[in-house]
C-alpha cells in the first residue's frame, strides 16, 4: 500500500516500556504489571498491553497513506488521512481487551493453546477519530443500515499486517453492518489515543475501534474496508475466538458450529494483590477493575474475604469527582469501572471478587464450567481469588511473580515473617516506616517504590517534627526532612558539615563528572566563583535576552500560530523542553540545536541527555545500590545505555570546545565573550572541567524551566479565573516593554510560577552527606556518613508550612495583601521554606535568569494563545534528576480572541 508497508522481519520494531511483562518476543505480545492497571482510570499508552501477530508496519509517507472502501456498494472510494480528519472528530473512552486475557489461569485447570496472558491484556483509553457511520455515508450507506442495496450485511476490515495464521496474508475481521452504521455504537476509525497520535504498536496511522467487543475485531493499520454479504472468512473469524463447551477438544472440534465471539462477558479482577501474597494482619485496601461488553454498566462489585462465604460491596468509580452510576449518561459505557474496598484481614484466607452488570449477568464461580480449548473469555469468578497468608504463621509461600523475582520475593518475605514474629520495630523519636533488624524498612520501601514521593510526604506529615529517619538494607541511613529550620541548618548554618559527599558523586559522577553540581570543597568554590562572575556579567544577561527574544519571536510563536491554524494536538511539555534546550545550548555553548516541533525527531544530543538523566536518577532510587554497581561492572542493561549516552554527550561538548578554541585562537570568534563556554575557556580552566561545567549547566537549565512552565499551563487550564487575571496583567504592558527590567513587574505571573513550583518543584528532593556527628534543630541526631535529604515536594504539602489549604493552587498566598492581584507587592518568602532554587551558599546562580525566561515565554504565549489540554485526568508527577509530567501534556493551541 502507498505510504505504509508491512516488514518481513522484526528488525524495525518500536521501543517499548521496560516494565512490560513479555509473553512473546516475535511477534511482540506483552502486558503491564497488574498494579499499573489501577494506577489511573485512563491507561498510559506506554503501559497499554501489546497484542501483535507479525512485525509492526512502518509508515514511510503519511501523505500517501490511503485505504479503499469497496464491495457490495454503489460508489467505491479511496480515502486519505485528510479525508478522515475532515469528518467530525469524536473522543470515545473505551477498553480494549484481548479475548485471551487471563488465559494462564485457565490453563492450570486443563492445558490450552495460545499466548499466555495474566490479567493485564486489557487497557482503558480515550480514542479519537471519525465515526465509521460517518465514513460509510461517504460511499452512500445511510446511518442505521442493516443491508445495502447490493446485499451487503457485514463490514470487513483488512490490515496491512501480515500473519502466519493467514498463510502470509493480511489480518482481517468483520462486524455487522447495522453495528457499523449505528452512531450510538461509537465504532471509530481512530487516529489518536489519549490525545496523541497512535503509536506504531497501537495501529498508526489509522485503526478500527469497536467498543464493547473483543480486541480481535478492532483491526490495526487499516488497509481496506469491504462490504460483504457474509461475515469475514479470515482465520481469526472462522478458526479462532469462538466459544466452545468443555467437552470440545482439538480432536473433535468443528469450527463451523459456532459463531465468532463478539461482546465480552462481565468480569472483575483484583489488581492490588498477587495471586499468592503475604501481609501483616490488619486493614488492607483491595482494588481492581470490572467491565462488561456491549456497553453494559457494572451494577455491583462484591468482595469476599472468607473464600466466598460472605460478601461486601466495593465502591465503584470512573472519572474523578463524578459519582459512577451504572448506565447513566454521565458514565462511560464502553469503559471499565475501578473498584476499591478497605477490609480487615485477621488471619490467612482467600479473597474473592465478582462483578454483576446492568443486565444482571454475574461471573461464573467455577472455571470447569467455562473451560474451552483456547481459554477465550476467561472471566470466571474464582480466577479472582488471592490467597493471603498472615506473616506470624508463615514459613514459606509461592508467588506467581516471574521467575527472575522469585528468589528475592521468597527471601524478603521469609525475613519479614521472622522479624514480625520475633522482633518489634525499634522505637524512634520521629515517625517513620516499620523498621526491622538487618533489613530495616526495605519491605516498606520496596512496596512503595512506585510512589516514593507520596509515601515520604505521608510519613513526614505524620511526624511531629516533619522529619523521619529511614534505614534499609543496601542503603545508608537517611534523614528526610520537610522542616524549614532543619533545611536552613543543613544548607546554611552548618554548611561545611553537609557537602554533596562521595555517595552523591558515585551516583552522578559518570554523567556530571567534575561539574559544579557534583563537587565539593576547593573545586566547588573555584567553579562557584567563576560562575558567579559570569552570571553577574551584564553582557551575558544581554546575550540571554536577545537570544530569548529571537527564539520566541522567530521560532516559538510562529510554531504555535501554525498549530493553532491546524488544531493539531501537541505535547506542550516536549515543545517547552526543546525550547529550553535550545536556549541553554545557545547561552551556554553558543550553538543552535533542535527543531521545536515535537512531531519532528528530537536531536540525538537531547535524547542522550534524557537517557543519562533518567538512568542516573534511578540509581538513587534502587532498593539495593549493589544492583546498579554490578550492572555497571559487567557493562549490561541500563548501565550500558548510560555509558553510551554519556559518551555521546561528552563527545559532542568536547567537539564544541575544540571548535570554539580554534576559532578564538584564529581571532574569528566575534561573539566569543557572549556565551558561557567562551568565558570558561578564557578563564583558563582545563578542558575536562570546562566540559563538565557546561554539561551541568545544560542539564540544569534544560528541564527545570520547561517543567515549571508545563505544570503552570496545566494548572491555569484548571483555574480559568487566574488565567484571565494573568492575561489582564500581561496586556497592561506594551509589547515593547517586555524587556529584562519590566518583566520583573509581572507580579501575578511570578506568584503563579512560584505557586506552581511549590506544588510541583522541578527538583523534588536533594541530598547532602554528613561529615561528622551532628544534631538538627528539631532534635534529630545525625551520624557521620548519614544522608540528609531535604524534600521540596513534601514541603509544599506540609500544613505546618502552608496551612490547611496547601493543596489549592492559590497565587494570592504570595502577596502581602492576598485580595489584590494587581498592583500588590509580593511577600519575601523564606528560601528555607521554599527551597526550589536551593538556598545558602549553593543557591541557584541562574534563579533570576530562570524567572525572566519563564516570565517572557509564558507572557508571550498567554498574550496570543489559549492552551487547552485534551485529557481531563490529573497528570502524574515523575521525579528524575529533574521532574517531569508522565506522558507529557497533550494540548490544542487556540488563538486568543482578545489578543492584540
Amino acid at each position: 500500500m502507498p505510504g505504509i508497508k508491512g516488514p518481513s522481519d522484526y528488525s524495525q520494531e518500536p521501543p517499548r516500556h521496560p516494565c512490560l511483562q513479555i509473553n512473546s518476543k516475535e511477534p511482540f505480545n506483552a502486558e503491564p504489571p497488574r498494579s499499573a492497571l489501577v494506577s489511573s482510570y485512563v491507561t498510559r499508552v506506554d503501559l497499554f498491553y501489546k497484542r501483535n501477530h507479525g512485525p509492526i508496519p512502518v509508515v514511510d509517507d503519511i501523505e500517501r497513506y490511503c485505504f479503499d472502501i469497496s464491495g457490495l456498494i454503489q460508489t467505491p472510494k479511496k480515502l486519505y488521512m485528510r479525508d478522515v480528519r475532515m469528518l467530525p472528530k469524536y473522543n470515545v473512552t473505551a477498553i480494549l481487551q484481548c479475548a485471551g486475557n487471563r488465559r494462564t489461569a485457565m490453563s492450570k485447570t486443563r492445558k490450552v493453546r495460545g499466548v499466555g496472558w495474566d490479567v493485564s491484556a486489557i487497557g482503558n483509553a480515550v480514542w479519537g477519530g471519525a465515526k465509521l457511520a460517518d465514513v460509510l455515508e461517504l460511499v452512500g450507506i445511510p446511518k442505521l443500515t442493516s443491508r445495502t442495496q447490493s446485499g451487503g450485511k457485514h463490514v470487513e476490515f483488512v490490515s496491512i499486517d501480515k500473519c502466519k495464521e493467514e498463510n502470509g496474508g493480511p489480518y482481517k475481521a468483520s462486524i455487522p453492518l447495522i453495528q457499523a452504521t449505528n452512531p450510538e455504537a461509537d465504532v471509530l476509525l481512530a487516529y489518536e489515543m489519549n490525545g496523541e497520535p497512535l503509536n506504531r504498536d497501537h495501529g498508526y496511522p489509522l485503526r478500527v475501534i469497536v467498543p464493547g467487543v473483543i480486541g480481535a475485531r478492532s483491526v490495526k493499520w487499516l488497509d481496506s474496508i469491504n462490504i460483504l454479504a457474509e461475515e469475514c472468512q479470515g482465520f481469526f473469524m472462522q478458526k479462532d475466538y469462538k466459544m466452545f463447551p468443555p467437552s470440545v477438544d482439538w480432536d473433535n472440534i468443528n469450527w463451523s458450529t459456532r459463531r465468532p465471539q463478539m461482546d465480552f462477558p462481565v468480569q472483575s479482577v483484583i489488581c492490588s494483590l498477587e495471586d499468592v501474597q503475604s501481609i501483616k494482619p490488619g486493614k488492607i485496601t483491595i482494588s481492581g477493575y470490572a467491565a462488561s461488553g456491549g456497553g453494559r454498566g457494572i451494577e455491583r462489585v462484591d468482595v469476599s474475604i472468607d473464600g466466598g462465604k460472605t460478601w461486601l460491596e466495593a465502591s465503584r468509580s470512573q472519572k474523578t469527582g463524578i459519582p459512577y452510576i451504572s448506565d447513566h449518561e454521565s458514565s462511560d459505557k464502553w469503559a471499565w469501572v475501578l473498584f476499591e474496598i478497605t477490609v480487615d484481614i485477621p488471619h490467612s484466607t482467600e479473597i474473592v471478587a465478582k462483578a454483576v452488570d446492568s443486565a444482571a449477568n454475574v461471573q461464573p464461580e467455577n472455571v470447569q464450567d467455562i473451560w474451552n480449548l483456547r481459554a477465550d473469555a476467561n472471566f470466571f469468578m474464582l480466577q479472582n481469588h488471592q490467597f493471603i497468608f498472615m506473616l506470624p504463621h508463615m514459613e514459606i509461600f509461592f508467588s506467581v511473580l516471574t521467575f527472575k523475582f522469585v528468589f528475592l520475593s521468597v527471601f524478603f518475605s521469609l525475613l519479614h515473617a521472622v522479624f514480625w514474629k520475633v522482633c518489634k520495630p525499634p522505637k524512634s523519636s520521629a515517625h517513620g516506616p516499620a523498621t526491622y533488624p538487618i533489613i530495616g524498612c526495605l519491605i516498606s520501601f520496596h512496596k512503595n517504590r512506585h510512589r516514593l514521593l507520596d509515601w515520604y510526604t505521608e510519613i513526614l506529615a505524620e511526624s511531629a517534627t516533619n522529619t523521619v529517619v529511614v534505614s534499609r538494607l543496601g542503603a545508608r541511613r537517611t534523614i528526610v526532612t520537610a522542616n524549614s529550620k532543619n533545611v536552613e541548618y543543613v544548607l546554611k548554618t552548618n554548611f561545611n558539615n553537609f557537602p554533596k559527599g562521595k555517595p552523591f558523586r558515585d551516583i552522578l559522577g559518570d554523567f556530571l563528572g567534575y561539574g559544579i553540581f557534583n563537587v565539593d570543597g576547593e573545586l566547588w568554590r573555584m567553579q562557584r566563583k567563576l560562575a558567579s562572575h559570569v552570571f553577574s556579567a551584564g553582557c551575558l544577561r544581554e546575550f540571554m535576552m536577545s537570544t530569548l527574544k529571537d527564539e520566541v519571536r522567530n521560532q516559538l510563536l510562529p510554531l504555535l500560530d501554525s498549530l493553532a491554524d491546524t488544531s493539531k494536538v501537541v505535547d506542550l511539555q516536549e515543545l517547552l523542553k526543546r525550547f529550553a534546550f535550545n536556549m541553554i545550548c545557545k547561552v551556554s555553548l553558543g550553538v543552535d540545536r533542535c527543531c521545536l516541533d515535537p512531531s519532528q525527531p528530537a536531536s540525538p544530543l537531547n535524547k542522550a541527555f534524557d537517557t543519562a538523566s533518567e538512568i542516573s536518577a534511578k540509581r538513587s532510587a534502587a532498593p539495593l545500590f549493589l544492583v546498579w554497581k554490578v550492572k555497571k561492572w559487567i557493562g549490561v542493561g541500563s548501565e550500558k545505555r548510560l555509558k553510551d549516552a554519556v559518551e555521546e554527550v561528552r563527545t559532542y561538548v568536547e567537539g564544541i570546545i575544540h571548535h570554539k578554541k580554534r576559532k578564538m585562537n584564529e581571532n574569528r570568534e566575534k561573539l566569543g565573550e557572549e556565551d558561557l563556554l567562551s568565558r570558561l575557556i578564557m578563564a583558563g580552566n582545563n578542558e575536562e572541567v570546562i566540559r563538565d561545567m557546561a554539561i551541568s549547566f545544560i542539564m540544569a537549565g534544560r528541564d527545570t524551566t520547561s517543567a515549571a512552565m508545563t505544570w503552570l499551563f496545566w494548572l491555569l487550564s484548571c483555574h480559568p479565573f487566574i488565567e484571565e487575571e494573568l492575561v489582564k496583567e500581561i496586556n497592561n504592558m506594551e509589547k515593547s516593554m517586555l524587556d529584562y527590567e519590566s518583566l520583573k513587574g509581572l507580579q501575578l505571573l511570578k506568584a503563579s510560577l512560584c505557586e506552581s513550583m511549590r506544588l510541583y518543584p522541578p527538583v523534588a528532593w536533594d541530598s547532602k552527606h554528613a561529615m561528622a556527628d551532628d544534631l538538627l534543630p528539631d532534635g534529630t541526631p545525625v551520624r557521620a556518613g548519614d544522608r540528609v535529604t531535604y524534600f521540596p515536594y513534601g514541603m509544599g504539602r506540609m500544613e505546618a508550612l502552608w496551612g490547611k489549604d496547601w493543596y489549592e493552587f492559590r497565587p494570592s498566598r504570595w502577596f502581602i495583601e492576598p485580595a489584590s492581584y494587581h498592583g500588590g507587592s509580593l511577600k519575601k518568602i523564606c528560601p528555607y521554606k521554599f527551597p526550589v532554587f536551593q538556598a545558602g551558599p549553593r543557591v541557584c546562580l541562574g534563579k533570576e535568569m530562570a524567572f525572566i525566561q519563564m516570565n517572557y515565554v509564558v507572557a508571550s504565549i498567554l498574550r496570543q494563545f489559549e492552551i487547552k489540554p485534551v485529557v481531563s485526568e490529573k497528570p502524574v508527577f515523575v521525579p528524575l534528576l529533574t521532574a517531569h509530567m508522565a506522558g507529557g501534556l497533550k494540548v490544542v493551541i487556540q488563538k486568543r480572541n482578545d489578543s492584540r
